[in-house]
């Protein structure tokens, strides 16, 4: 300490600052990790030495209509019964059709758990349902309408998460997923032999714990944007432990995954998530890395599992599923295009912005404009709903709102059936997720 502290004081006051803070850091264990050069933008895909590769030939599939439903799976984990919320999107027909599982991340805090909206997740949902999957979106223990109270969290502070907080968390969470796989796959419409396992962000990192359990039937797992303790700044908590995390689940995994991950994700950053899939495939698991470009609807690439992000995920899923021998692998890649509409005159930038965002969301959502002002809502459960709403915060601002745009996307005019995604407006607390 005594050195340090000479040298400390020997130096230029901002130094002698930064110097001083490194090293409570050091003593607290309360770093956060950022980049220290600038961030890659380059866009690649990367196999692991391990990582089966199985090219295919075929015709795409004859155009599927999916059936979307919400409810609630009853479950078994750790010996108590829980309700846990889910949103089913099915092929037509009776199958046995391969399985889908698919999760989310958390909100920014605690109390937001129940604000979790599933319909998020349903551009995800019907792509593979479209590729002949029944594909399941839950929440899990005390998020949404789920029953049980908040789970995968470490519950130490930030500074101090230890990489046994990582693997806690993600295995808690994956106490979930195995619980709904095993209630699935005793349904006769469900072949339990092929199931798909797909998580966003804390999801991504839950998926992965998944894969290290080997559980029966389980043939692959997508990782959108995974990892827990970031903070949307390029910051994470102890990413040397949170590496560690991915190192201990690659060393039992034996499951093909893709990870997905934007240049400009401002959670997980390329720099970062390279060395998390280095020590993930280190460890001897076998896994692709596609790293994918910005997206043209939202800022922030941890979006990317949304429905603006599918021309750019939609490929890389369908060259996984060749790859590693799966079902459904060959999906019309007319199917990923996004259609982007002028958008209504007189908009400012803010108001340009919103539209593009209005865009690449999925479902029932809508666009008011007035006579000096805008408003707009997405991710809601019904049109009506989402109508009422971008009047409303038109309103707010200004005189003369009308709708000119509502349910608007590619599912709708693609097919005649909106995919009944629905979310908050950007306006209400909670609609973003963070690691």
């Amino acid at each position: 300490m005594f050195p340090a502290r000479v040298l400390i004081e020997s130096i230029a006051q901002p130094q002698r600052i930064i110097l001083l803070l490194a090293s409570m850091c050091l003593l607290l264990g309360a770093c956060m990790s950022s980049p220290r050069t600038p961030v890659d933008l380059s866009e690649y895909t990367l196999d692991s030495p391990g990582f089966p590769v199985r090219r295919r030939e075929g015709a795409p599939p004859p155009a599927v209509h999916p059936v979307v439903r919400e409810g609630h799976l009853a479950v078994t984990i750790d010996g108590a019964g829980h309700q846990l919320q889910t949103l089913t999107v099915s092929p037509p027909g009776d199958g046995p059709f391969p399985l889908a599982l698919i999760s989310h991340g958390i909100p920014r805090e605690r109390s937001l758990a129940p604000s979790i909206n599933l319909r998020r997740l349903l551009p995800v949902a019907r792509n593979f349902a479209r590729r002949g999957y029944r594909a399941v979106a839950f929440a899990r223990r005390g998020f949404g309408s789920s029953t049980g109270t908040v789970i995968g969290n470490p519950t130490v502070p930030c500074g101090f998460w230890p990489s046994r907080a990582y693997i806690r968390a993600a295995d808690a969470s994956a106490d979930d997923y195995a619980a709904v796989q095993q209630v699935l796959i005793q349904l006769p419409e469900v072949d339990a032999s092929k199931v798909v396992a797909i998580g966003q962000s804390v999801g991504g990192l839950t998926v992965l714990a998944l894969a290290a359990r080997r559980p029966p039937g389980l043939i692959g797992v997508v990782n959108f944007a995974g990892g827990h303790g970031a903070n949307g700044r390029r910051q994470v908590c102890n990413a040397g432990a949170l590496r560690r995390a991915f190192t201990a689940f690659g060393r039992s995994a034996q499951v093909p995954t893709l990870w997905l991950y934007s240049t400009v994700d401002r959670y997980f950053w390329p720099s970062l998530t390279r060395r998390n899939f280095d020590a993930y495939t280190a460890a001897g698991a076998p896994a692709r890395l596609a790293m994918v470009g910005p997206l043209w609807h939202a800022p922030d690439g941890h979006q990317l599992v949304e429905f603006g992000g599918r021309e750019l995920w939609q490929p890389q899923i369908s060259a996984f599923l060749r790859d590693i021998g799966a079902p459904g692998w060959h999906l019309d890649p007319t199917l990923a295009v996004v259609p982007r509409p002028t958008p209504p005159p007189g908009l400012d930038a803010p108001g340009r912005r919103a539209w593009l965002r209005y865009l690449g969301s999925a479902g029932h959502k809508a666009f008011a404009v007035g006579d000096d002002g805008w408003g707009w809502a997405i991710h809601r459960r019904s049109r009506p709903e989402a109508e009422e709403a971008a009047i409303g915060f038109c309103a707010e601002h200004s005189n003369g709102c009308r709708v000119v745009a509502a349910d608007g996307d590619p599912e709708a005019s693609g097919d005649g059936r909106g995919d009944g995604q629905s979310e908050e407006s950007e306006a209400v607390p909670g609609e973003s997720e963070t690691p």
